[in-house]
């Protein structure tokens, strides 16, 4: 009687997870039910199509079984699944995230669960959910790539080491069975190499010697390999060096790694043969590249090695699929992803922009040299952890250079807002949900927001009304839930000078600046209640002006803002374009003006003035003769 054929699940019918398949099934030692996304229909109605250095070209070729979507444990004749095979990428960060997704066809006690994917400690959140399940490490060496939906190109020779994680609930030899299982029924078929490895750990930090070195580096150039060894002396300038820092950390993490692997690593990809690395192709697919932070090391500051190249820094560009949720194609059927919201590819500008920012923007975002400071150093680093915040640098830092180089300003307008569009909705799932740990990231973001806002050239046919008004209350209304948090931060500088800054609003002043305007309104606005609300702006207008010209030293632009903080409930009357709120907000004006030319103010006095001139009636002009006088503005007709 014939054994019957191991199940196994397999996630992530790319290039790797498609050779995969057809090796294990090649071998008639298992049956293959492969789970896909954006390639689910071309397979389902004409298989895949592959060419192969080792198996030839293929046509039609499926697996047992193609769905769209995982499944139940269990068949129908009630066999659970002795494998799942997860040849995605390592994206930890998804929510769901890859355990979650595979959870419904593990068979607890039962299901082995491979992992072909780079990176050290990815066992971890599975060892974590499934105690009682062997838990596979899986390293791939193998150039093999969908070209197109359904379209496989198999052009280096596939190996592959296999090893089970420690898992401390289990006894070591059933974790070794499970493990040499998988070997046997992937090498059955004759055509790869499929290696039993014991060491998992110093087996995966042998194949970080190739994922630090030739992968991010072959991305960033945008060479494949043979092209990068027959460029100038880049292999011994950047390949190697970093190189050597993955042995040095991997040697202070307990693993020596052989001397010999750099060339070994070097020679493996020869210089006559264009072998394009993973993190390249990804960046030529719709995907969303992205700054996080990513350890090499569970404990990475404990590892105090010279790192000069920072190959082996723990920040890390990491690709996510165009889709706001990848992982939902997986879990139920869906269409494809679009790519329509994917972010550009990361190259040179984003690296001029990052520059910008650090050597030119920072210093046009406040007076303060010790605040200037801070977004130059402390705040950059903050964002560098966090996707949306990096993309709110780089759109403001876009727009700057926009005001400064005529020939690129629409590119670089049209790239701040794909930045700024991907930023706000990466962001928008955290807004109504900050804790501790992201409270630090969101303020940057809506501060960066707001300078956007600012930064955005006024539209001929936009109101009064700025809508950098609403993204300062909602900052200000953000930092008031999150002060504590805030102020153990880098932003504790920039929070303690605020409040000096208002301190000095409560002193009392020799002058009363606002008193034409307060008879005005006593004037114009009977009803009481309303009366109230604009004595307690013109009040807080009062003091802005007082301290704008009765305390020392230069203007800031708390001082100008505050105010837009305490006349929120006033500014309602300005969003109804009341005419008597109007004239209030042209003394407003008046302030703006007199802060230090920005770049990033550019426009938006002339347009208020504008919008406020067009808007009132003709007996309210003679009260806009000060403020244009001040300004030294008039209306164009």
């Amino acid at each position: 009687m014939t054994s019957p054929k191991d199940r196994v699940l397999l996630i992530g019918s790319g290039g790797i997870g498609t050779i995969a398949a057809l090796n294990l099934e090649r071998g008639g030692l298992a049956e293959v039910t492969s789970v896909l996304r954006s390639n689910f229909e071309v397979v389902r109605s004409k298989g895949f199509t592959i060419r192969s250095c080792q198996h030839g070209d293929i046509h039609n070729w499926r697996p047992t079984e193609s769905l769209d979507a995982i499944p139940s444990r269990y068949d129908a004749q009630g066999r659970p699944f002795d494998y799942i095979v997860c040849c995605t990428k390592n994206i930890p960060d998804i929510i769901p995230t890859l355990c979650d997704i595979v959870a419904p066809a593990v068979t607890p006690g039962h299901t082995a669960i491979v992992l072909i994917q780079n990176g050290l400690n990815i066992e971890r959140p599975f060892i974590h959910q499934f105690p009682n399940n062997v838990i596979v490490s899986g390293i791939s060496r193998i150039d093999a790539h969908e070209v197109a939906h359904g379209v496989i190109e198999h052009k280096q020779n596939d190996v592959l080491h296999i090893g089970a994680f420690n898992n401390p609930t289990l006894h070591s030899k059933v974790q070794e069975a499970a493990a040499k299982r998988f070997v046997e029924i992937y090498s059955k078929g004759g055509k790869t190499t499929c290696l039993y490895q014991p060491d998992v750990d110093l087996d995966r930090w042998s194949k970080l010697v190739y994922n630090a070195s030739f992968n991010p580096i072959c991305a960033l150039s945008r060479l494949n390999t043979g092209e990068l060894q027959r460029t100038g002396r880049v292999v011994d300038t950047l390949v190697i060096p970093a190189m050597k820092e993955v042995l040095a950390v991997a040697k202070r993490a307990g693993y020596e790694l052989p001397e010999n692997i750099i060339n070994d690593t070097v020679n493996s990809n020869p210089i006559d043969e264009s072998i394009t690395p993973s993190m390249q192709i990804d960046l030529e697919k719709p995907w969303r590249v992205a700054r996080q932070r990513r350890g090499l090391h569970p404990e990475p500051r404990s590892i105090e090695v010279p790192r000069p190249n920072e190959a082996t820094g723990n920040h890390g560009w990491v690709v996510r699929p165009a889709s706001t949720d990848e992982s939902k194609h997986y879990t139920s059927p869906a269409p494809s992803p679009q790519a329509s919201g994917a972010a550009p590819n990361l190259g040179s500008l984003d690296l001029e922009l990052m520059h910008n920012f650090c050597t030119s923007t920072y210093a046009t975002l406040s007076n303060d040299s010790v605040i200037r400071d801070l977004w130059r150093i402390r705040i950059v680093r903050l964002c560098l952890n966090c996707d949306y915040a990096m993309l709110a640098v780089l759109s403001v830092s876009a727009l700057h250079l926009s005001h400064f180089s005529v020939e690129r300003r629409e590119f670089l307008r049209e790239r701040a807002i794909t930045y700024h569009n991907q930023a706000l909705s990466i962001a928008a799932g955290f807004i109504d949900a900050y804790n501790e740990k992201n409270a630090q990231h969101l303020f940057a973001f809506s501060i960066l927001t707001i300078y956007y806002s600012f930064a955005q050239t006024p539209e001929h046919d936009d109101g009064p009304y700025p809508p950098w008004v609403v993204l300062i209350k909602g900052c200000t209304s953000f930092m008031e839930l999150a002060q504590s948090t805030l102020l153990g931060g880098p932003f504790s500088a920039l929070l303690h000078k605020a409040r000096k800054r208002l301190d000095l609003r409560l002193q009392t002043f020799k002058t009363d600046y606002m008193q034409q305007l307060r008879q005005f309104v006593d004037e114009r606005v009977t009803d009481l209640e309303r009366r109230a609300i604009y004595h307690d702006a013109i009040q807080a207008l009062n003091q802005t002006y007082g301290v704008f010209h009765e305390v020392e030293g230069e203007n800031d632009l708390v001082d100008i803002f505050s105010w837009l903080v305490l006349a929120k409930d006033f500014l309602k009357f300005v969003a109804d374009e009341e005419e008597e709120a109007l004239v209030v907000l042209s003394y407003f004006c008046v302030l703006l003006h007199k802060l230090p030319g920005q770049w990033w103010l550019n426009g938006w006095v002339n347009h208020i003035m504008t919008r406020i001139y067009s808007s009132v009636g003709e007996m309210y002009l003679t009260y806009l003769v000060w403020p244009m006088e001040e300004i030294g503005w008039l209306p164009k007709h």
